[in-house]
């Protein structure tokens, strides 16, 4: 196997490093990984898993705020929204997801399935 060439950049917060690591990889050929929605989307699974969905949909709203928009992101950040009780901005969310990556299946369901409540008598819930 051949060795690959790793650049990491660092330097403050808000201070434009995704963006210019997704550049210097597109016009360098590489492989671009983001450890920062990495730790994002591992602080999401870890506040969800902990039954803090509220501090799970904050966690992922800042990871859908960086970069182009991504509809594994934004699906997830509507199941947390959902979980936190917020339908409308579940609903949201699932809608930016599809707008994102129009084939994105689950948002597609999640929307369907958020439709089907909002028809349904107060109190029912459809799984």
């Amino acid at each position: 196997m051949r060795k690959q060439p790793i650049v990491a950049i660092d330097g403050p917060a808000a201070s434009g490093k995704s963006s210019t690591a997704r550049a210097v990889a597109r016009a360098l050929g590489f492989t671009h990984f983001d450890s920062g929605a990495v730790y994002r989307a591992l602080t999401y699974l870890a506040l969800a898993d902990l039954g803090r969905p509220q501090q799970a949909a904050d966690s992922l709203q800042a990871a859908s705020r960086k970069g182009p928009p991504n509809a594994e992101i934004l699906y997830y950040l509507a199941q947390a929204e959902l979980a936190s009780g917020r339908y409308a901005q579940a609903a949201a969310s699932a809608q930016q997801a599809l707008a994102a990556d129009a084939s994105h299946e689950p948002s597609r369901q999640l929307l369907a399935r958020l439709a089907q409540s909002s028809a349904q008598p107060a109190g029912q819930i459809v799984r």
